[in-house]
């Protein structure tokens, strides 16, 4: 299946640190397009499921969430240099806050910013993303935190893949370039078992 094909591509390029990064494209309230670079944090597997989804980590005061409040779709992509592979998903994105229901999820996120480090942290206890900086602007803002000492200002997100773009580049191991699609059977975001169809299409 994609996900495997994926923690494949990510081993074979693990030596190189960009293989973390993918990009994250939204849609603005005035309907253009955004785009950041996000690090993937792992694939986070419901309990009793067999489904996977791509986690990363926000501020739940950046634009992102804004722009994925008003339409959770959107898309990941990646570019592994090694392997010259390609990986497009899309789906719907969801965030795990502070006061998230789900224990599994609660727990995702705990683990999550255990792993950060001390400098990737500090920016959850600064001012908002995209606030003008100033001389008189104050050194500390007042955020709260949960039980395990986290801010509430951290999140982790994760995307629901719906349809998965794989390419593989031609390199010296593969002659002819390749493309498969994987498609869902469903548009719900459920934990129940999905069925994947498979397509090879002209790169």
């Amino acid at each position: 299946m994609w996900w495997q094909r994926l923690e494949r591509s990510l081993e074979l390029n693990a030596e190189q640190p960009v293989s973390r990064f993918l990009q994250l494209a939204t849609v603005r309230a005035d309907g253009r397009p955004a785009n950041r670079t996000v690090v993937y944090r792992g694939l986070l597997t419901p309990p009793q499921s067999t489904q996977r989804w791509v986690s990363f980590v926000s501020d739940a005061r950046s634009d992102k969430h804004d722009d994925l409040a008003r339409c959770a779709w959107a898309e990941l992509c990646w570019y592994l240099p090694i392997t010259r592979e390609q990986y497009r998903l899309l789906g719907r994105a969801h965030s795990v806050s502070h006061d998230d229901p789900a224990a599994w999820l609660a727990e995702a996120r705990r683990r999550a910013w255990e792993r950060l480090s001390a400098a990737s942290r500090a920016p959850f206890f600064g001012p908002p993303p995209g606030s003008i900086l100033s001389d008189n602007a104050p050194d500390k803002t007042d955020i709260s935190a949960d039980t395990h000492g986290i801010p509430d200002t951290f999140c982790l997100l994760y995307l629901v893949p719906r349809r998965v773009d794989h390419v593989r580049l031609a390199s010296a191991a593969v002659p002819v370039p390749t493309r498969d699609v994987y498609v869902a059977d469903s548009d719900v975001d459920t934990t129940s078992p999905l069925t994947w169809r498979v397509f090879h299409v002209q790169p």
